[in-house]
């Protein structure tokens, strides 16, 4: 899975900090707390260096990546005789007009607004609600 590689990086990157560690640690005991302070930002740009690189080489990588191709109709229909090709074409065509969206809503009011209309039909009453209301 890992090459040696990869394990030397993540050895000197676990070294880095360690060394980090250890001159923070003096410069804390000396009171050199400013001096701390800016040596500790080492490894955060350090990391942020980094990061900009991989960045940038795997957009440059992405950009230079073959584009798809989008095969030529001509090589797509071949030994197909034309009069099949235009029938084709056309049913692409017609399939690919859709239908208008009926878009309006309908906001009247039922016919019905009581609840006594159900009692006459052959529909259940809602749920929760006793028989009892219906019946009377």
């Amino acid at each position: 899975m890992f090459s040696h590689h990869h394990l030397i990086t993540f050895y000197n990157e676990i070294v880095l900090l360690v060394v980090v560690g250890v001159v923070l640690f003096g410069m804390c005991q000396y009171n050199q707390v400013y001096l701390a302070w800016v040596f500790m930002f080492l490894p955060v740009l350090y990391l942020v260096v980094k990061n900009l690189m991989i960045f940038l080489y795997v957009s440059v990588a992405y950009q230079n990546s073959p584009k798809p191709v989008v095969a030529n109709t001509l090589q797509q229909n071949y030994g197909v005789p034309p009069a099949l090709q235009q029938a084709m074409q056309q049913a692409v065509q017609q399939n690919s007009v859709q239908q208008p969206v009926n878009k309006s809503v309908n906001l009247s009011p039922p016919l019905s607004t009581s609840i006594q209309g159900l009692a006459n039909s052959n529909m259940n009453a809602p749920l929760g609600l006793p028989q009892t209301i219906l019946s009377s």
